[in-house]
């Protein structure tokens, strides 16, 4: 049974403890994995490897490991939104 959030589990000793987010360490989510972010933004995990070696995804490297921080993704999932722009038509025609 995994315990319940703000608690965290000693693998050693299998204790509990409860952090409780405070002014001096405010609590932060975890890093993202590349399954995780591949899952994230409904891509293969192998786009989110290649964008990542390739600078294009903004990554956190931790020696040989790259890890996502979740407002990045956002930021740049939301950089990239195309479609329609809202407002009257080329031309000045109204849309119907």
């Amino acid at each position: 049974m995994d315990p319940p959030a703000g608690v965290l589990v000693s693998q050693r000793s299998r204790s509990t403890a409860v952090v409780a987010p405070s002014p001096e360490r405010p609590s932060t989510p975890a890093l993202l994995t590349a399954g995780e972010v591949a899952a994230l933004l409904a891509v293969p995990e192998s786009w989110v490897r290649r964008e990542t070696r390739a600078n294009r995804l903004p990554h956190v490297q931790l020696g040989r490991y790259r890890r996502y921080r979740h407002e990045d993704i956002e930021a740049f999932a939301a950089e990239r939104t195309r479609g329609p722009v809202p407002g009257p038509r080329p031309g000045g025609r109204p849309r119907v």
